[in-house]
């Protein structure tokens, strides 16, 4: 992992690639918890197999993870205007996913 030496920050390159991890992540866990939820169902010839019963959950998330790479430099330059230091790669990871599962609270 990608750490600053001491009293510097992680470079904007790096500190956007955690920002993004975190944003993704934020993605990925409704997605498993509702792949979860699933059925079994029924195997067999005709019978849907797990990507075609998944893809209808998945697909807004996906959608929504290509937005995020957006959403990813707006934190960032959030974070950097408000002198927000990120020496650790956790740090940008955590703000990204706040940022994020704040978001997707509010949609409609």
């Amino acid at each position: 992992m990608q750490t600053a030496p001491s009293g510097q920050s992680l470079s904007t390159i790096g500190a956007f690639g955690y920002v993004f991890l975190g944003i993704l992540l934020s993605l990925i866990i409704p997605i498993l918890k509702k792949l979860a939820d699933l059925p079994s169902g029924a195997k067999g010839p005709g019978q849907p197999n797990w990507f075609q019963r998944a893809w209808p959950i998945a697909k807004p998330y996906v959608l929504m993870a290509v937005l995020s790479l957006a959403l990813s430099v707006v934190t960032l330059a959030i974070a950097k205007t408000s002198n927000v230091p990120l020496q650790y790669w956790y740090q940008a990871f955590l703000l990204g996913y706040f940022f994020d599962s704040t978001i997707q609270k509010f949609k409609p």
